[in-house]
């Protein structure tokens, strides 16, 4: 199985990821990770390869029996391509803490790019997407984040 934590810059993909991860005994993989494997990254020109490296590595990971967790922002055409050439059972989770409290300085020191991109995901749907589960998970820390995951999907820890 494979779960994605989508959400938009500093919802806490990446943090409740991780933890998620390591409460299953699963692997974690962060799509962000696969920018720095490609020269000169841009993101508008670039996303494809990412995806492409991606779920070259997810596939490879099924194919080895393992399950993971992903950290990264999935727009609706991404959950489309993901749909379509993913071999595993895949869940997608959408952090969503309203704009207000994603715009905030939470331990990260947003630049104005960050800002912007915020500003995007949630003008776009991004942060309210049409497939998965939203899960507004701003009154919860992390740890409290992972526990409603396990519950709205049924998960057992290991």
């Amino acid at each position: 199985m494979i779960i994605f934590i989508s959400g938009s810059i500093n919802a806490g993909k990446t943090t409740t990821s991780k933890l998620l991860a390591q409460r299953l005994g699963w692997e974690f993989i962060d799509f962000d990770d696969f920018h720095e494997t490609i020269s000169g990254f841009l993101l508008d020109k670039d996303l494809p390869e990412v995806f492409d490296k991606g779920i070259r590595r997810l596939n490879e990971l099924d194919s080895a029996g393992m399950d993971v967790v992903v950290s990264y922002v999935i727009r609706h055409e991404d959950y489309e391509r993901l749909e379509r050439e993913l071999t595993a059972a895949t869940k997608y989770i959408t952090l969503a803490p309203p704009l207000a409290v994603v715009q905030k300085d939470r331990g990260r020191g947003l630049n104005d790019w960050e800002s912007g991109r915020i500003d995007y995901h949630y003008r776009t749907g991004i942060a309210n997407p049409d497939f998965g589960q939203v899960l507004d998970n701003y009154k919860m820390n992390p740890e409290e984040t992972v526990r409603e995951i396990m519950r709205m999907l049924e998960l057992k820890s290991t």
